[in-house]
């Protein structure tokens, strides 16, 4: 099998015979480097992620409670003469409301701030990682190539950690709520 790099015809097998004279090679599979990136993340943003994790679980407590609270106002009602006690009620729902969405804000805060942070990480870790590499690495491969591997490999893991704290954990925790909160409620 032969293929083409800046104008010169090789061999497929010769290349992988030319990487196998070569142990001190580093392995250019990709779970390496991204498992070294996540773990070096985990190292140095553990009490950010722990914030992350405090915030989740209460704006989704929160937007729990919010709808129940307003079940039990609204039950409730018709039983109470006394109109300042619904004021407060009604007050304290809304109160609960807007710490909710304050806490849902906050939380996209925090997941643009982690992934910011993620990305740095993995700048720095590709920098790295380039700077053991062979001269003759460098004759391969493209520096544009390079780049846009870089660029597109921070940008998958920048997603993926949004994606993760803004929006998967933080519905897995409220749908875990709220089945949590029919299930106590509910007597069949």
């Amino acid at each position: 099998m032969e293929f083409r790099s800046h104008g010169h015809v090789t061999s497929l097998s010769a290349s992988k015979a030319h990487s196998a004279d070569q142990p001190h090679q580093v392995n250019d599979s990709v779970l390496p480097p991204a498992s070294e990136i996540l773990h070096a993340y985990w190292r140095s943003a553990r009490p950010l992620l722990l914030m992350v994790a405090a915030v989740a679980v209460l704006s989704s407590a929160s937007c729990v409670a919010g709808p129940y609270v307003f079940s039990c106002l609204i039950d409730r009602l018709p039983l109470s003469d006394d109109i300042s006690v619904i004021a407060w009620s009604f007050a304290g729902y809304a109160v609960l409301v807007s710490v909710a969405s304050a806490l849902q804000r906050m939380l996209q805060y925090l997941s643009f701030m982690a992934a910011e942070n993620l990305s740095f990480i993995a700048a720095t870790r590709f920098f790295d990682r380039i700077l053991r590499k062979a001269a003759a690495f460098f004759l391969e491969c493209s520096p544009a190539e390079l780049q846009s591997a870089a660029a597109r490999g921070r940008s998958a893991l920048t997603m993926l950690v949004q994606l993760g704290i803004g929006v998967f954990i933080p519905a897995a925790t409220q749908l875990r709520l709220t089945l949590i909160t029919l299930g106590a409620l509910l007597n069949i």
